[in-house]
Order: C-alpha cells, then structure tokens, then sequence
C-alpha cells in the first residue's frame, strides 16, 4: 500500500496495478448519548424504520482497541458485538463522509472483504483489522455461535444492521436483541474507484498486453514504434493519447 497525498494507492490483484482511493473523503468525529454529526454514513434500518449510523469505541475487552457498531440515535448510545453479547457506550465515534458517493455496500461472504474496504476497528486477539459491514436478506439467516436462530420473520422486513467483519472468525457480527448474531453472507462498506485510477488500470493494462504481444519491440524501449503500436489498437483516441504521454515519460 502506497501513500500519495490526500489519496491511497491500494495494489490489484486483477491488473497489478494501482487503484486510487479517496481516503480523505470519510473521518471519524466525537459524539455522545445518541448525537449524529452532519454527512454520517448511514448503516441500516432497525425493526421500527429508525434509520442508525456506523461508529465504533474502545472497548476494554478488547485491549482498549476501536471496535465498530451500530449507533442507535433513540437509544442514545453505540451498541457493539462482542464476545457473544453486546457492549454499549454513551461516548463514541460517528463515521462521517465529505461525499458518499465515494462509498458503496459490496456483498461477501465467509469473512471475504474488497480490497478498498473501510476499516472500523482492530482485533487484540488476532491482531487484525475489523471491517465495516452489515446484514444483507433476511435476518433468519442470522446464527448465534451455540447456533441458535433468530424467530421474528413477520416483524424482520428488510431490516439491516451494522457490524463488524471478522475475516480469521469468516463472518459478520452484529448486536442484535442483547445478543451477538453472526452471519455468513453480509455487505461490506468500502471505497468506489475513482475516473483516474480506471484510467490507469487501463493504462497499465495497454502496456501489459502491448509487452506480450510485442516484447520486442519494447525491449529496444524505440519510442516510435509504441506509439504507431498504440494507434493500431480499437481504442478511444483520448485513452490512446493518455497512453502515449505515458509512455514517452517513461
């Protein structure tokens, strides 16, 4: 993972290439007894349509590390799965977003998480970090860990509660009815890709297939023959001319 200024540069697997994410667009702010600051991201619904919020506290439990939850505004606190049950706190963190459109809810499942995924808290215990996520479908699906099942399919709806993702754990926590629930299918909150890091996975993958095809032409690094190389493909001619300033600066 690289650092460039406002944006973090996170590798693909898929290109080996670079994403941009907007990190600066999101922040965590101090709030207390059910407070919601302006532009907080939205986690879900509870069983009477009253819309929550992510945030997340220290939790003595876990070393005083940042644990995520679902801020409740009624209820005046932040509930928190955590070790079969729930933990409260008065006192929390809200997340808040500058433009939510850079956020997005991406479904997974058995402890999988995008690549760009948000990062609420960290696991004392594991040593790893806690993602953002939240229920998807039905809550019947929800289990707790002595298996038992959650029985309100009439008053369930489309019901969504924030978690935590425990990627070691394969699952969501949520705090639900005083109980810790896991789930095996969720949504994560993560980062969207921006118009300039789709551009340079384009970018980066021109010059992959262009090195395969013809190595070696690349390998004599003549600047002209890339160029007509690159006027050949069925391409846009704004990527084309992106690529060929690319090129030449290298």
């Amino acid at each position: 993972m690289l650092h460039c200024g406002r944006w973090t540069m996170i590798e693909s697997d898929q290109f080996s290439g670079l994403t941009t994410v907007p990190t600066s667009s999101i922040s965590w702010e101090e709030g207390e007894d059910g407070y919601i600051p302006d532009g907080a991201v939205v986690g879900g619904k509870t069983l009477t349509e009253e819309t929550t919020y992510i945030g997340r506290t220290r939790l003595v439990e876990n070393r005083n590390e940042l644990t995520p939850g679902v801020i409740i505004p009624s209820e005046k606190c932040l509930l928190v799965p955590y070790g079969t049950g729930v933990r409260s706190a008065s006192k929390y963190e809200v997340l808040v977003g500058s433009n939510h459109d850079y956020l997005q809810w991406i479904p997974c499942h058995g402890g999988n998480v995008p690549n760009n995924s948000v990062i609420g808290g960290m696991d004392c215990s594991y040593l790893e970090p806690l993602y953002i996520g939240r229920t998807m479908g039905s809550l019947e699906q929800g289990r707790t860990w002595r298996g038992r099942r959650l029985e309100l399919s009439d008053r369930l709806g489309n019901t969504q509660i924030p978690g935590k993702v425990h990627q070691t754990h394969k699952c969501l926590y949520v705090p639900f009815m005083e109980k810790e629930y896991l789930f095996r299918h969720y949504e994560v909150l993560a980062f969207k890709e921006s118009p300039a890091s789709l551009k340079a996975l384009s970018k980066h993958s021109i010059r992959q297939g262009l090195s395969q095809n013809y190595p070696h032409e690349f390998a004599e690094q003549d600047c002209e023959v890339q160029m007509k190389l690159i006027d050949q493909l069925q391409l846009p001619e704004k990527l084309k001319e992106y690529c060929k300033l690319d090129f030449m600066q290298h």
